[in-house]
């Protein structure tokens, strides 16, 4: 606390010299010291002071009153009265203004000797301004960049030692008056001179990278911050800037670059050495495969029947690791720029995923189910194939280690936004679990729960680290939670654009196959080419390998097709050219024109002369995702990873030429005017519309020829049918019927066809057949009858289908 300071009484005896100054030297003393009364008059000055005060010797200032004399010095002394009018003692720091001049010092009232008396020291602070600019000149030249200031015209005003050695200085101050255009760096004077400018006129900072010449020619690049220099008014006076030399971290930049470009090239051409070493492999693998295959057909004794089908299935589980850990290494190198998005429905990608894996539970006894939030938008935008793979790994995994019980694929919506959805997926089984110390292990490359010597499990230990590759491009992370013996779940979380327009959303490649998605017909079988030869499909193989192009003459040959074979493409582009063909099967890499290139110029040539696209299927042996965007692009129908076996064909076969297919096993209709048909797909009448009678309500035979002769594999299918998906179908059906929704109506039989074409449910598909394509054809006058058409045919199959199970 502030010492209170008494009043003197003037009538007290004035102090000696001494007793102020202790020496006989006080007029060297640097302060303005001065003894006053309580009258405030002087009683005593140091020479010091009364020179710099007052411009006076001392003798001529004893005497006279303190105030007065500021006054006339025009001093402004409302400052000195505050501290004279106060009780305490104080210590100020003021600003005064003496002559124009501004000097800022402190103010102390002392108590002396005799308290009748106190002193005035006034110390002017410009000496402490001294050492403090001293202490900051130490600091700013000891700062490891550059700190400068110019003026407006691009003069130096100042500079630590830095900028000065950079410019072959000695000291900061033979900087001061230069400008740029007179020092080492004149060549980038101009531009620098630019940005101090905008600095100026926009009173902004600028922070960039720069090149800079030292006095001795090196070229540095430094980081520069360059920031309006103000005065006490604010206004600005020129630039002040900082720079700090970054090249060795360039540098080192350059060659971390450069060593990931050669890390680039590296993994590209170990990941093209694969690739063509896999093809290598695949395609002669391929002909032992099928000529096993040939091989077991043809010969009689039963040991070496057996010996070929072991040849067989030795190859084929060769083919399909190589084909795992392609797909891995294809993984591992994908990134953004292999993104594919593209328009999808959710519905169809979850419903192609069921239509491949339920036959596995079905063998097995497992209860597959599925949801899929209905407020999620029906249109949606992705890579839906990555999307797919997913899924399609998760869904195979439960279904390897769930021996009972249930799987069930979730989708739920958890939010959505103007542009965007937030989806939850999750895949759930009531399997094996996984033990807890190995759950952070699962996603690992090759990291299987059950060692491969074991032999309890197949796999390769790949297809969860495909899964979250892919989970990881497309912006998710797949997590899981397990408990050992009772089940897991595996489930990640996407964000996922919303279609603009619903209606053209679905992508037009999409809309084609799903219109060349035909129906099984009854009791399809093989007819050789002299019973009806002109109504067999001409197919046209291209194929360099002797051994592969054999293979696929075998095959079709066996289906009872009518082929013409070609080992380049040059050859195959004169036979489409000049022939006709109701479908082409080609391998992509041939020599010369390769399978892309064939397929371009054959649409090409088709486009010309308005000809019907003869569907193409591609062939490759390398890893089918990679090549399957481009494929598509060029105008292919499909790709498929050799080798093509009876199975593979027949599905294309069903896809692409199920009118051909008809036409194999009945008599050729008469020719009439299809203008004036119903639609596609539909009879030619209204009336036939509802003449079902012909067709069978379970056809067995036809059945079991498409499920490989597996009669177990059959009744569990029509089991699942009656106890499962009639019911709920049915349960749909008429919901949306009660709601007058026709499109959910046609969606509902196209889904339910889609399911029946393999269970020989011949009638059932055509009922279906008829009311979805009815009503995509536009009708609308006879949709009520057909849906009580459909209906009725419904519990007409599910009949017949208890009435077989109760028999078997």
């Amino acid at each position: 606390m502030a010492k209170k300071i008494k009043r003197p009484n003037s009538s007290l005896p004035k102090p000696t010299n001494d007793l102020l100054f202790g020496t006989n030297n006080k007029d060297e003393i640097n302060p303005i010291i001065l003894l006053i009364n309580s009258e405030l008059v002087i009683q005593d000055i140091n020479l010091s002071g009364a020179r710099k005060l007052f411009h006076k010797n001392r003798q001529d200032l004893i005497g006279l009153s303190f105030i007065e004399l500021l006054k006339e010095q025009k001093i402004n002394y409302r400052p000195l009265l505050n501290i004279f009018n106060s009780n305490y003692h104080e210590i100020k720091t003021l600003k005064l203004v003496i002559s124009q001049k501004t000097y800022f010092v402190t103010i102390t009232a002392v108590p002396v000797q005799h308290p009748a008396y106190f002193a005035i020291t006034m110390t002017a602070i410009n000496e402490t301004y001294k050492e403090l600019k001293t202490y900051i000149n130490e600091i700013i030249n000891n700062l490891p960049g550059a700190v400068y200031w110019k003026d407006k015209d691009g003069h130096y005003m100042g500079c630590n030692k830095f900028v000065a050695k950079m410019a072959g200085y000695d000291s900061p101050e033979q900087m001061i008056g230069k400008t740029d255009y007179d020092l080492c760096w004149n060549a980038f004077a101009d531009e620098w001179r630019l940005l101090d400018q905008k600095v100026i006129e926009d009173d902004s900072t600028i922070v960039r990278e720069e090149k800079a010449q030292l006095s001795n020619g090196q070229i540095i690049t430094e980081l520069t911050f360059k920031t309006p220099l103000k005065n006490e008014h604010g206004e600005i006076i020129g630039i002040i800037g900082t720079s700090l030399d970054i090249t060795e971290r360039k540098e080192m930049e350059a060659a971390l670059h450069q060593s990931q470009i050669a890390l680039k090239a590296a993994n590209l051409a170990k990941t093209e050495f694969i690739a063509n070493m896999s093809h290598d492999i695949r395609t002669p693998l391929t002909g032992v495969v099928g000529m096993s295959k040939l091989l077991e057909d043809k010969v009689q004794d039963s040991s070496q029947k057996q010996y070929a089908q072991w040849l067989g299935e030795s190859g084929a589980q060769l083919l399909n690791m190589l084909n795992v850990i392609l797909d891995t290494v294809s993984a591992d190198n994908v990134n953004e720029t292999d993104l594919h998005e593209e328009p999808f429905d959710l519905n169809q990608v979850i419903l192609d995923i069921l239509q491949l894996e339920r036959p596995s539970t079905l063998t097995k006894g497992i209860n597959l189910k599925t949801h899929v939030d209905k407020s999620i938008p029906p249109c949606l935008i992705s890579d839906h194939t990555k999307i797919h793979r997913i899924l399609l790994n998760l869904l195979g995994n439960a279904i390897k280690f769930t021996q009972t019980g249930q799987i069930e694929i979730d989708v739920k919506l958890v939010k959505k936004r103007k542009t965007h959805v937030l989806l939850h997926f999750s895949v759930s089984d009531t399997g094996i679990g996984i033990p807890y110390d190995l759950q952070n292990k699962v996603f690992d490359k090759f990291f299987r729960v059950t060692p491969s010597y074991k032999g309890v499990y197949t796999g390769h230990g790949l297809g969860l680290h495909i899964a979250q590759s892919y989970a990881h491009l497309l912006g998710g992370k797949i997590k899981l939670t397990s408990e050992p013996g009772s089940g897991t779940i595996f489930y990640f979380d996407l964000s996922l654009k919303i279609a603009d327009n619903v209606h053209d959303g679905v992508p037009s490649k999409a809309n084609e196959r799903l219109d060349k998605m035909k129906i099984l017909m009854p009791s399809v079988k093989s007819v050789h080419a002299s019973e009806i030869t002109r109504n067999l499909p001409r197919l046209l193989l291209v194929e360099d390998n002797h051994i592969a192009l054999l293979t696929l003459e075998n095959i079709a040959s066996q289906a009872g097709w009518l082929f013409r074979s070609a080992i380049n493409g040059e050859t195959a582009l004169i036979l489409a050219k000049t022939e006709s063909f109701d479908l082409i099967i080609t391998d992509l890499g041939l020599p010369g024109m390769s399978g892309i290139d064939f397929t371009k110029q054959l649409r090409t040539f088709e486009n010309g002369l308005h000809k019907k696209p003869t569907p193409i299927i591609g062939l490759t042996a390398h890893a089918e995702f990679k090549i399957k965007i481009e494929c598509l692009q060029s105008g292919m129908n499909a790709t498929f990873t050799k080798p093509m076996n009876p199975e593979t064909l027949e599905k294309i076969k069903l896809t692409y030429l199920s009118s051909i297919n008809t036409a194999s096993i009945k008599p050729e209709p008469t020719v009439k005017d299809t203008s004036k048909k119903l639609g596609t797909d539909l009879p030619d009448s209204e009336e036939e519309l509802f003449k079902l009678e012909d067709f069978p309500l379970l056809d067995t035979y036809g059945a079991l020829f498409n499920m490989g002769n597996n009669e177990v594999l059959l009744n569990n299918v029509l089991k699942c049918m009656t106890e499962q998906e009639i019911p709920n179908d049915s349960a749909e059906l008429e919901n949306a019927y009660r709601s007058n929704d026709w499109e959910t109506i046609e969606k509902l039989a196209h889904r339910m066809k889609g399911g029946l074409l393999y269970c020989g449910t011949t009638k059932l598909v055509y009922a279906c057949q008829y009311l979805e394509r009815y009503r995509k054809a536009g009708h609308i006058k006879l949709l009520e009858p057909l849906y009580h058409q459909l209906c009725m045919v419904i519990e007409e199959t599910k009949d017949e289908i208890s009435k077989w199970l109760k028999q078997r």
